[in-house]
């Protein structure tokens, strides 16, 4: 019997197999590596939130002399509120700035009580509240206690931090 020249139907179907196995783990591999990308970009993003919120609280309200937690959180010990309004006056008694930082939805809202108008600091806010650190602690004075969460698409990030009221 004479050899015919082509592939059988097994050979085929044998490389078939084989591309197909390929083809899964290369498919496999790539969705995989997006998924990771994805969700690292979403925690960045969170991060980066967190940073926003905390660096911007901590710079305004470090550079205030006066401060005042509002919105008191019922039932909280030490007593807890929502909202804190800051400002800083010259020698002279004269307001130089006043704002105020809260929860407004899911967003962190700086307002310019003095100028007028509403900065949104960040989007993905979750909880936020403020404390005397003072009340916890006697031997520290002047100092905010922050507690802040952002979350988004189930992820979430929480921190508190601590302000020195410097110029009070």
């Amino acid at each position: 019997m004479k050899m015919k020249k082509g592939t059988t139907l097994i050979e085929l179907m044998v490389a078939l197999v084989v591309i197909g196995i390929g083809l899964v783990a290369v498919i496999s591999f790539l969705y995989a590596s997006w998924k990771d990308w994805y969700i690292s970009k979403e925690l960045k993003s969170l991060q980066e939130d967190m940073d926003l919120a905390c660096l911007t609280i901590k710079a305004v309200c470090e550079e205030a002399n006066y401060y005042e937690i509002q919105d008191i959180i019922e039932g909280s010990s030490p007593e807890a509120g929502r909202k804190i309004y800051v400002r800083y006056t010259d020698e002279d008694d004269n307001n130089v700035w006043e704002k105020s930082f809260y929860k407004q939805g899911s967003n962190l809202v700086m307002e310019d009580i003095k100028n007028g108008g509403q900065d949104i600091v960040i989007r993905t806010l979750d909880n936020l509240y403020f404390i005397d650190a003072s009340d916890e602690d006697t031997e520290i004075s002047n100092t905010i206690k922050t507690y802040i969460k952002v979350a988004k698409s189930g992820k979430a990030f929480e921190n508190q931090f601590y302000v020195k009221v410097r110029n009070k």
